[in-house]
């Protein structure tokens, strides 16, 4: 499809995968300018588009798993693929950079699927907080700035400590008396984070049509909340793909976890890894004669940046509901 035809196509999944294509080319162009200019010892270059796209594209990947024709599907059969062959000319950029001694690791945190029965296979709906519309209706949009990212909102308050503090504490009590009168639950989760934001997401539990009751009077929920449709679900099996002078060639590990990755790296690169650190040194995909086994120190904790507040101390049902959202939790 051309640039003309993508500007004249009315289809949102058009102009959807045209973006995250155009976004994947400036990130690899970045990328590999940034590699080629400091050439440092550890680099990262992170895909997401690949997880977008599953979510919103794979009942066009697997039509058959949704009912849908091979014909309906046909438009968008490849923007997944497509969008995977891009990233994988990319990486190969990066391949013809990279010394002879590096090690590459391909990794993703999950898979992705239709269900675990192709016969249940649905359509999930992501939800995200409009956050425009609800500063406005708070009264504050002259004293804050907004963005989001993925499925949150932040919140950004103007002017010194003193005067954030009080918006925080105004605009969180407005986002708590943002009810749906089904169930007088609060609908949105706000909570103040680093660099004095706030972060704004939709509860899982959250009313999927209707009117709320709002401090500033009844709203319809979509005017608030942003609700798209998810074909793709997240699978717990992802991907580890390692490569290198200490790696064996045509190696398969059949018991590993992600959180193996890091205590592997750390090993491949002659630094100990820490007996905090959840996970293992993947030993069987390594040559013997690669590196010594360093022994473990007790923690690196101490060169971590001190946090704001305890992880274990947000609220549960907070937890429970991002980790929904983002497909950890059925």
């Amino acid at each position: 499809m051309g640039t003309r035809d993508i500007l004249m196509d009315s289809r949102w999944e058009t102009s959807y995968a045209a973006k995250r294509r155009i976004q994947l080319l400036l990130n690899g162009d970045l990328g590999l300018h940034l590699y080629r200019q400091h050439q440092p010892e550890f680099f990262a270059f992170v895909v997401y588009g690949t997880d977008n796209l599953a979510h919103k594209f794979w009942k066009y990947y697997r039509p058959r798993d949704f009912g849908i024709s091979e014909e309906e599907a046909a438009p968008f059969a490849d923007a997944l693929t497509g969008y995977y062959r891009e990233a994988d000319r990319i990486l190969g950029e990066f391949l013809e950079l990279l010394p002879q001694d590096t090690t590459v690791a391909v990794v993703s945190d999950h898979g992705f699927g239709s269900a675990e029965e192709a016969r249940e296979a649905t359509v999930d709906l992501e939800t995200k907080p409009r956050m425009e519309p609800l500063v406005r209706l708070a009264g504050i949009q002259d004293q804050v700035s907004v963005s989001s990212v993925a499925t949150r909102g932040y919140v950004t308050p103007f002017g010194d400590a003193r005067a954030s503090t009080t918006l925080t504490k105004y605009f969180l009590g407005f986002l708590d008396g943002v009810r749906s009168p089904d169930n007088d639950l609060p609908v949105f989760f706000g909570r103040p984070i680093a660099n004095g934001m706030i972060e704004v997401s939709v509860r899982h539990d959250a009313p999927p049509l209707g009117l709320l009751s709002t401090p500033a009077g009844p709203v319809e929920l979509t005017e608030l909340v942003e609700i798209e449709e998810r074909a793709g679900s997240h699978s717990p099996e992802g991907i580890l793909l390692l490569r290198g002078p200490g790696v064996r060639a045509n190696h398969t590990v059949p018991e590993m976890h992600l959180e193996d990755l890091c205590p592997t790296l750390l090993h491949l690169a002659g630094i100990p890894f820490a007996d905090d650190m959840d996970g293992r040194v993947l030993l069987d995909c390594l040559l013997p004669e690669s590196l010594p086994f360093r022994r473990a120190v007790s923690s690196y904790d101490h060169l971590l940046p001190r946090r704001d507040h305890d992880f274990a101390e947000e609220d549960p049902e907070m937890l429970e509901s991002q980790l929904r959202q983002l497909g950890y939790l059925r």
